[in-house]
Order: C-alpha cells, then sequence, then structure tokens
C-alpha cells in the first residue's frame, strides 16, 4: 500500500484493495542480507517468493516470472501518468505554494511522463515557471532554519556543538530520519508554527554564546562596512550576511535606534541585533 500511495501513484490515484494484496504476493521474497561482509544489502529469495500470476493495476505478472516481474511492475508504477501527477504535486508544495497550482502540476506532470521522469528537467521547469518567481514565501522547515541560521552566522560548530543541535532539533520534532510515520516530515506551514519560540531561543542562546560547542565570531559583524562607528553600514553589512539583501526599511529603522542607543556595549548590540534578524520574518520564510 505504501508503495502506491506514498511513493507512486498517490492515495488518489485508482488503486484498489486487491491491486494491494496482488503487489504484496509479487514483492514476497525481496529482502536483505541479515549477516556476514552484506549484512543490510538488497537480495531477492525465490524460495519464500510466492511464484503464481497476478494482476496489479490492470497489468498481470504472469506466474514464475520472479524478481523479473516485480521491477517490470515497479517501472510500471513509476510512470504511470497518476505517479507523474503525485511526484509533481509533492515539488510543487515543497518549493513554490502549500496549495499547489493545478495548471503548474499538470505542466510537470507532462514534463515528468514526456523526459521518463527526469527530476533535473522537471525541476528546472517549475524554477523557471512564473508561479515560482510570483509564489508566496514559505516557512522554513527546522532543520533549514538551523543549517542556513549557522551558516549565516560562519558559526565554527564542533562536537559537543553538534550533540546540543540534536537535543535542539528533538525539541522541535525535526531530526533528520526522526518521522515516525512512513509519509515523511510534513510540508506545509501550519506544520511548524508551534517551533517559532525555540528557534528564538536558539538565535539569542547562539549569539550570546550559551551553547556549547558552537561558536559564533559576533566580533567580525561590527564594522563590517565603513569603520566601527558607521552603524548603518554595519546594520546593512550584516542584514545582507543573514538575508542576502537589505531590511524592509520599517524593521532597519527599529533596529537602528536599538544598535546605537540600546543598553549594553557596542558588541553586545551588535549580538543581539543579529539575533533579532533571525528571529524576524525576513529570515524565517524563504
Amino acid at each position: 500500500r505504501e508503495l502506491m500511495e506514498l511513493h507512486t501513484l498517490g492515495i488518489d490515484g485508482g488503486y484498489t484493495q486487491r491491486d494491494v494484496q496482488e503487489l504484496a504476493r509479487a514483492l514476497t521474497g525481496w529482502t536483505v542480507h541479515e549477516d556476514g561482509l552484506n549484512a543490510g544489502a538488497f537480495t531477492f529469495n525465490e524460495a519464500v517468493h510466492d511464484a503464481t500470476e497476478k494482476t496489479v493495476i490492470g497489468h498481470t505478472i504472469p506466474a514464475g516470472s520472479g524478481e523479473a516481474g516485480i521491477r517490470e511492475m515497479l517501472d510500471i508504477l513509476a510512470t504511470h501518468p497518476e505517479t507523474a501527477r503525485f511526484i509533481s504535486y509533492k515539488l510543487v508544495r515543497r518549493f513554490v505554494a502549500d496549495n499547489p497550482p493545478a495548471d503548474l502540476v499538470e505542466q510537470l506532470a507532462a514534463t515528468f511522463l514526456r523526459t521518463g521522469g527526469d527530476i533535473k528537467t522537471i525541476l528546472r521547469e517549475m524554477f523557471l515557471s512564473e508561479a515560482f518567481a510570483t509564489a508566496p514565501d514559505k516557512l522554513k522547515q527546522p532543520m533549514s532554519y538551523v543549517a542556513s541560521m549557522l551558516r549565516g552566522l560562519s558559526a565554527d560548530v564542533g562536537p559537543q556543538g553538534f550533540r546540543q543541535l540534536y537535543t535542539i532539533l528533538d525539541r522541535m520534532g525535526h531530526l533528520p530520519f526522526g518521522w515516525p510515520m512512513p509519509d515523511g516530515y510534513p510540508d506545509v506551514t501550519g506544520a511548524w508554527l508551534g517551533t517559532l519560540l525555540p528557534r528564538w531561543n536558539l538565535a539569542l542562546a547562539a549569539l550570546n554564546g550559551e551553547i556549547e560547542g558552537i561558536n559564533v565570531p559576533a566580533q567580525q559583524f561590527i564594522g563590517m562596512s565603513g569603520g566601527t562607528d558607521n552603524v548603518p553600514a554595519t546594520l546593512d553589512a550584516v542584514a545582507v550576511q543573514l538575508l542576502g539583501t537589505t531590511l524592509p526599511s520599517q524593521t532597519r529603522s527599529a533596529l537602528l535606534r536599538y544598535l546605537a542607543e540600546g543598553p549594553g556595549g557596542q558588541l553586545k548590540r551588535v549580538q543581539q541585533t543579529m539575533a533579532l534578524i533571525l528571529a524576524g520574518p525576513a529570515f524565517q520564510w524563504m
């Protein structure tokens, strides 16, 4: 069921419970080596394979076809029009919008079928589309947020730092390969809104040097442009470093006041300003 529902045809792909049963029989014998040098590697054990005839979504797997029969069935599933539509839908949901535009999904599905599922071609067409160019921002998933934050800060992460990040991502519910269900982590904004406070806390802790094993060279961001007394230039340089662009005017004005007049020394104000940028919508969304 998961092969068809999650990875090829999709839940509305037109298969039946009978198809699920027939495909399950076809997959018998597919297993992995349990020990020795090949432990964990795929193998086909014909002794436990159901060698009788099967029919899956209208295609017959002849009796006695063994491993070749299921490989043929996988090719049929991989090139099915519903698979093209389902994979295209997931790509558009990931990169364009939580509610994928139907016309773009159909366009990419046609490309999928024409190219034999060439993902590189499909992605290029999606990224060059008008829908992608005008797409609303998507909230970063926790892993993307953490990775982009550390990269933007030029952070030095040691072994203890990675252990800390493991705990942080666990609290956010986004450990690599940690999703307990077979459908993968959700890819819509609503699923991750509850992680905003941990993100803010992480940004503050990282800039304040409170995470063991993670060192942020905040001193280097002081006077990145125009000298240490040039507050506007420093703020703009920090924003470009973290966002790739300057801040929206209203946000920039508020942070300029804080950077120039806030409590603490210059280094402390720069640290706090960077944490505020990382906690703000300009960095949270992509």
